[in-house]
């Protein structure tokens, strides 16, 4: 019989889907080769899990930590109704209410009852309103915030919690916070009394509004125990619904009474409350994803591209046995899918660790600072799907390169040094320049976009892109070019030392995991130093505008003045002021000696025309120059007078002070000239507005003249003029006190003046127990019945969250920059390990082995902080230039960050290497 005959057709036996089955077979051994080498090559393969993980735990912790202050629709609406079905707040007139919830209208007329009498009885209504007592406290008298009304209800549950005790039963009975049980001095069953003394409080149990924070003192009773408190509509009382669930058209019905309403069920049926909010959190997180995946690629990248060099000679045995190149780029690119999926569940693990951590230490006792620990399942999953394509992406450069090889070379161990490239240096120069002027022209289109009216929504869009686009080709352009920095530096360090010569010539020729390394740190510094001036500038913005009352930590005590009532028919006025009592009980509350007494004339102040008494004071006002002073455009007084100027509320412009009170108005040394000046008979300014040429000038205007505008109308004369010499002398900061003369001078021409303040300049802020006692005197003298006769003030400047926040990114940098010189010194010591025995075979010292550990640290540290640090101050001036914040950068943290990091950086790997002391018995090892 003959054989069965060819036709060059597949064999009936061979089933159609071999190659597919192939391939499977080729992925399973890939993967098993992969899994296999990761557990043999240990040390590297916990240092790429690392780089996985490190970045999916920030991510994971920082958008979980996000994610819980922002809260879901239904946790926002419960910590504000508790179990409530809505919160209805009367308005005078009717409201016209959008389905949000956000915006009202008012039209027509609203009836003036009580939403009880048309809410309909279906629903159970509870009134709540906001109000203070002042209460004698364990150390004197504070004004404590309280709500009247029966929070204590069932329906508040989520919204307010009753602690311990039992709900008040009359008008004499509290609940209070744990902090105010303490503040106040007395236990549950014990009393409280008011400042004036006319009621007497028994506290009955403790509570809490979970709205606000632990130590937060507040205090809880029905209405009638708040003096003189009434429910009338747009008096700001809260009308809460209990019952069955709130429509939409209910709301409308109730809007037509004069209710803005808050449904619950309205809420919930509309969604996220502010959707924006929603996609600008995806978009941050978004381009720091981004920018941390880029950082998984190019460190694992680098890790990759060392442990295919590592698996060389095995690679070149399985091809030298007929493995083809699809298993050798599967064996290696498996690496990127075992490694990265390892880093991305230990990543997410320790990303919710993390994230519970720094909750559970910076909680505050609200509700409204963390809702509760969301973790979104879905996110978490596509973030960790995504880190294992980064890591498989990262595999996938040095898999390829990896199934190219010279069989023979590899078995022989023969090590090819990179070729340099110019093309690339040249390019590298371009994006840098191209990158400058693209952030350049951000800034620019940021700037235009302000003086546009109405603004353009591209002007908006494409300033702030471009400046991000160009940050981007910054940092592309020193990748390129870093290699030619590399040799360049190796070249100039051969006559430092033998650590630096050989820690510089190896990161030179071994740039494919040298340059990654210090991208990583570039970016890493890029990012805080941006994030340090943007912060440091923005509270640089709300420093400038901050309204200062006094020297920092300075106690004002500011007297009433009869001024607002004595002018006013029918008024009552103050008690007189006895200043020196005044001065003798700060002293000995703060411990000091240094209270002055300030006596100041009357400033101006809007008063009712009708109501002013014709026997009103004149006013004197001190001059503005002509590049300050009000003008009229179209009937409209267009001010460019400076806020501080105005003492509206608190301050004084025309103060009577001797040379003893000066440095205390000023919060420092006053100048010898200023001192002079003051006591020959001038005046001194803190502001330069007040001067022309070197004149003061005071004027005096009736009650009349100023409520017509005259001061500040061109034809405007007033009643008289004094003119005084003057001199400027510049406060530490812009107060709310405006020119001093000496008594003398102020008696001489005519300045009635009064005790207005007590002033202490202090190096520290007065404590709580000692602001309590002060406020206890001046309740004292006061009396039943009476007008307050002063108020108490503690100036504490503007917020510095800035320094703390700076040193924040500081230790988060050098965390940042300390991993990723560990990751590149393990890495050079991985790849590098035939040359360090080597050296041990030729009788080089384990401190030649730290030094250039020491010197490799150092150069990648300090380049990459110092490229990243300068490239950051490109597009923070270019904010500064377009208004959106002040260029203010906190220099100490920056140094620190960009210099000092790096240096303890290298320290501590000097401290830390350890060399081998002797050659391993297979010679391979030895170059």
């Amino acid at each position: 019989m003959s054989g069965p005959q060819r036709t060059g057709r597949r064999p009936t036996g061979r089933p159609a889907s071999s190659l597919s089955r192939h391939s499977r077979s080729t992925l399973r051994l890939g993967l098993r080769l992969a899994a296999r080498n990761a557990l043999r090559a240990r040390g590297r393969s916990i240092l790429i899990i690392l780089l996985v993980a490190l970045p999916v735990l920030g991510l994971t912790a920082a958008g979980t930590v996000v994610m819980s202050m922002t809260g879901t629709v239904a946790q926002t609406v419960h910590a504000k109704l508790g179990s409530m079905a809505a919160a209805v707040t009367a308005d005078t007139g009717r409201v016209l209410q959008t389905a949000s919830g956000q915006e009202t209208e008012g039209y027509g007329s609203a009836s003036a009852a009580s939403p009880r009498s048309w809410v309909p009885e279906s629903w159970r209504v509870v009134p709540l309103q906001v109000d203070q007592l002042f209460l004698r406290t364990a150390h004197g008298v504070a004004a404590i915030d309280g709500e009247a009304g029966r929070s204590w209800d069932r329906g508040f549950a989520g919204r307010f919690q009753l602690i311990n005790g039992r709900a008040p039963i009359s008008a004499n009975e509290l609940l209070v916070t744990p902090s105010a049980l303490a503040r106040f001095g007395t236990r549950i069953g014990g009393t409280v009394r008011a400042a004036d003394g006319s009621r007497v409080y028994t506290v009955v149990g403790t509570m809490r509004d979970l709205t606000v924070t632990t130590s937060t003192a507040m205090v809880f009773g029905q209405f009638a125990a708040f003096p003189g408190l009434h429910i009338t509509p747009g008096d700001g009382t809260t009308f809460y619904l209990r019952g069955p669930p709130v429509t939409w058209s209910e709301v409308l019905a109730f809007n037509r009474h004069g209710g803005v309403v808050e449904s619950r069920a309205v809420t919930e049926s509309i969604g996220a409350p502010d959707t924006n909010s929603a996609w600008a959190y995806i978009a941050i997180f978004g381009v720091i994803g981004a920018f941390m995946l880029i950082e998984i690629a190019l460190l694992s990248g680098a890790a990759f591209m060392v442990g295919a060099r590592q698996q060389q000679r095995a690679l070149a045995v399985l091809a030298s046995v007929g493995a083809d190149r699809r298993v050798l780029r599967t064996s290696v690119a498996g690496g990127g899918l075992v490694l990265g999926a390892a880093g991305a569940v230990l990543g997410i693990g320790l990303g919710l660790l993390a994230a519970w951590g720094y909750m559970s230490l910076t909680g505050d006792g609200s509700t409204t600072k963390y809702y509760g620990f969301d973790a979104y399942p879905l996110a978490l999953v596509i973030l960790g799907i995504v880190a294992v394509l980064a890591a498989w992406i990262s595999a996938a450069v040095p898999a390829r390169s990896a199934s190219r090889f010279d069989v023979v070379a590899a078995l022989r161990g023969a090590r090819r040094p990179p070729k340099p490239s110019r093309l690339r240096s040249a390019a590298g120069i371009v994006m840098i320049v191209v990158g400058a002027g693209v952030v350049v022209l951000g800034g620019a289109l940021s700037l235009l976009a302000t003086t546009q009216n109405p603004p353009s929504p591209w002007l908006q869009g494409s300033g702030p892109t471009l400046l991000v686009v160009g940050s981007l080709v910054l940092q592309l352009g020193a990748i390129l070019g870093l290699p030619a920095v590399l040799r360049m530096t190796a070249a100039r360090l051969t006559g430092v030392g033998s650590g630096a010569r050989l820690a510089s010539r190896d990161l030179a020729r071994n740039s494919a995991r040298s340059v990654p390394a210090i991208a990583v740190v570039m970016s890493t510094a890029f990012v805080g130093v941006f994030l340090m001036v943007v912060v440091s500038g923005i509270d640089a913005i709300e420093a400038a505008q901050y309204p200062w009352s006094a020297p920092l930590h300075a106690a004002l005590i500011q007297f009433h003045t009869e001024q607002d009532t004595d002018q006013i028919a029918g008024q009552q006025a103050p008690r007189p002021v006895d200043a020196s009592a005044y001065v003798a009980e700060v002293d000995r509350v703060l411990g000091v000696s240094d209270a002055r007494a300030v006596n100041a004339a009357l400033d101006a102040t809007p008063i009712d025309p009708k109501l002013v008494k014709p026997d009103s004071p004149m006013i004197a006002e001190p001059q503005l120059n002509s590049h300050a002073m009000c003008v009229f455009s179209e009937g409209t007084p267009q001010c460019a007078e400076p806020q501080f100027l105005s003492s509206y509320g608190s301050g004084a412009k025309l103060i009577a002070g001797s040379p003893a009170e000066l440095p205390t108005l000023l919060g420092q040394r006053p100048t010898a000239q200023a001192l002079q000046t003051l006591a020959s008979g001038g005046a001194v300014s803190l502001y330069p507005q007040y001067l022309t040429g070197r004149r003061i000038t005071i004027d005096w205007w009736t009650q009349k003249q100023l409520d017509s505008g005259a001061n500040i109308r061109p034809d405007g004369k007033p009643s008289r003029s004094v003119t005084l010499a003057g001199v400027v002398d510049a406060p530490a900061h812009p107060g709310a006190f405006g020119i001093v003369i000496s008594p003398q001078t102020a008696a001489r021409i005519g300045v009635e003046v009064q005790p207005r303040f007590i002033l202490v300049d202090s190096a520290v802020s007065p404590t709580q127990e000692q602001q309590d006692e002060l406020d206890g005197y001046i309740n004292q003298h006061s009396g039943a019945g009476r007008p307050t006769q002063a108020n108490l003030w503690v100036e504490t400047g503007p917020s510095q969250a800035a320094g703390g926040i700076a040193w924040i990114i500081v230790a988060i940098a050098a965390l940042s920059t300390l991993a990723s010189a560990v990751i590149a010194l393990s890495l050079s010591r991985i790849d590098g390990r035939r040359d360090e025995y080597t050296l041990v075979a030729v009788g080089a010292k384990p401190r030649t082995q730290r030094l250039i550990a020491f010197w490799q640290a150092l150069l990648i540290a300090v380049f990459g902080s110092l490229i990243g640090g300068a490239f950051a101050l490109i597009p923070s001036a270019a904010l500064a230039y377009a208004g959106s914040i002040l260029f203010a950068p906190p220099w100490p943290a920056l140094v620190t960050s960009v210099l000092g990091v790096p240096v303890l950086i290298a320290v501590v790997a000097l401290l830390m290497r350890r060399a081998p002391k002797s050659v391993l018995p297979d010679r391979t090892q030895v170059g």
